[in-house]
């Protein structure tokens, strides 16, 4: 969905807009239609539901075909080659224009927009790119709707010769930009991981990825520009890096601190764990997404010499925290081994878990309406506390969704590139082992130094059970 569609009201938007968006309309699924002629018809107790939130429902459709729709179709809101750009992608599809390089910029526009897709839920603006020439970007056909594209994660980079000559060629490459009057948001390397229709992931070249403010320059400057940035690279003997330009507002590189752990009344309960300060926090190696927990946090008084330190590390495992297992881990300050907030896969099922949490709520909040509505129906007056009851019930379930939109982009925003996630690096993990000491105790054990910015709401160590929804076992007092 265009992102500029997420946060607005469902009664606010016209026929034509809802049938474009795949709400209304001869190919919206039935259910999504239904519950969008509910809304439109209640906009008093049901006018703050949003387009993200029908739009989670309308994907959660198209995730479970019926058997007649199975092969998908160009237009189905089940067909698998539907995505969350697929209104872009339908009114740039069907654009000559969007489709072919049109002057002062140096892309297409449906290059621009598709890019970036997948890093990020409102994808990054592509301005330039020094391998377009020998790694074209694939376009469709006007009109086609059998098209796939190609999705891209952002990981980081290790190992290579650009990690040991950052230091220096980075403000090179500052300075060159300031040369030629160029802002910068931001400026990191980056490698993407590439999925596309029917393949295997792979992974790009390393790129020196390049973010200047919105409208602050053009195509041609930042294109002009790359040759002496890929110079800069070649004297220093770094060769086979690709430099890309988008648009870009400054951020916090190190990105957000963990939250707080929520009380059992917020509709974030259980939902923000994987990213809050409660013990057992998900934790991945950033080098291949190998997954397990952090065991507790500790501070160090002195460090290994006897000197006074202040550094906050976190207990794991080595089998976490370490590919090689069978020997001691040696720190490398130049290529260290990351550790993330959050693996891959538990970051998708973290999305999941909010998406789902709003498709219910939205369930629930139309629920009491017709609830709502039968018991106006009834004569005699009999319901005024079971109707200011329901009426308190939905007003709570419309703010609670509200809420959660709110923090499903917050989630998606700050959370989602893998940098953004980085908690710290290893700082001691010997080899696993079975026979330490004479009792022969097994060890598997880890520690790393964590970013105390990321602590920012830490409290003390405290367990988040982060369980939701979980009804009492009753008693049958029959027996």
């Amino acid at each position: 969905m265009d992102s500029s569609y997420m946060k607005k009201n469902i009664v606010d938007l016209s026929e034509e807009e809802l049938i474009t968006l795949g709400f209304l309309g001869d190919n919206a699924a039935p259910g999504i239609k239904a519950l969008v002629e509910k809304v439109r018809a209640n906009p008093a107790r049901l006018g703050t539901v949003t387009c993200f939130m029908v739009d989670c429902l309308k994907r959660k459709y198209a995730a479970r075909p019926s058997p007649q729709d199975a092969a998908g179709s160009p237009t189905s809101p089940t067909s698998p080659t539907l995505s969350d750009a697929e209104t872009l992608y339908s009114q740039l599809s069907n654009n000559c224009d969007a489709l072919t390089v049109i002057a002062p910029d140096l892309i297409s526009k449906f290059e621009m927009h598709f890019w970036y897709h997948g890093v990020s839920g409102d994808p990054l603006k592509l301005l330039w790119r020094s391998d377009l020439e020998t790694n074209p970007y694939p376009i469709p056909a006007p009109g086609t709707h059998f098209f796939k594209i190609p999705t891209k994660t952002a990981h980081g980079v290790f190992g290579t010769r650009l990690n040991a000559v950052w230091d220096t060629v980075a403000p090179q490459i500052l300075a060159s930009m300031k040369a030629r009057g160029l802002k910068y948001s931001a400026l990191k390397t980056v490698r993407f991981a590439i999925v596309e229709d029917g393949k295997e992931e792979t992974f790009g070249p390393v790129v020196v990825w390049i973010a200047v403010p919105p409208n602050s320059t053009s195509a041609r400057a930042v294109s002009d520009a790359t040759p002496d940035i890929l110079q800069i690279l070649n004297d220093a003997q770094v060769t086979g890096v690709v430099v890309e330009w988008y648009e870009g507002l400054v951020q916090k590189l190190a990105g957000p601190s963990l939250m707080r752990v929520e009380d059992n009344t917020s509709p974030r309960f259980g939902l923000n764990h994987p990213f809050n300060t409660g013990l057992g926090i998900p934790i991945a190696r950033q080098s291949d997404d190998a997954q397990g927990t952090l065991t507790f946090l500790f501070r160090e008084v002195k460090d290994s010499n006897g000197d006074p330190s202040n550094r906050i590390l976190a207990l794991t495992n080595k089998h976490v925290s370490s590919v090689d297992t069978i020997t001691d881990y040696d720190f490398d300050g130049a290529d260290p081994q990351h550790i993330l907030v959050c693996g891959e896969r538990r970051f998708t099922r973290a999305v999941d878990e909010i998406e789902e949490a709003v498709n219910t709520g939205l369930r629930d909040a139309v629920r009491l309406v017709g609830e709502l509505e039968e018991l106006g129906s009834k004569a005699g007056g009999q319901e005024a506390t079971a109707i200011r009851r329901k009426q308190n019930a939905l007003d709570d379930k419309n703010e609670d969704n509200t809420t959660l939109q709110t923090f499903s982009a917050e989630v998606n925003d700050e959370w989602q590139d893998t940098n953004s996630r980085r908690f710290g690096h290893v700082d001691w993990a010997p080899e696993i082992s079975v026979r330490v000491d004479q009792r022969h105790y097994t060890r598997d054990i880890a520690t790393f130094t964590v970013d105390a910015a990321k602590l920012e709401n830490f409290e003390r160590n405290i367990v988040d059970f982060a369980f939701r929804s979980i009804p009492p076992l009753q008693s049958n007092l029959a027996n």
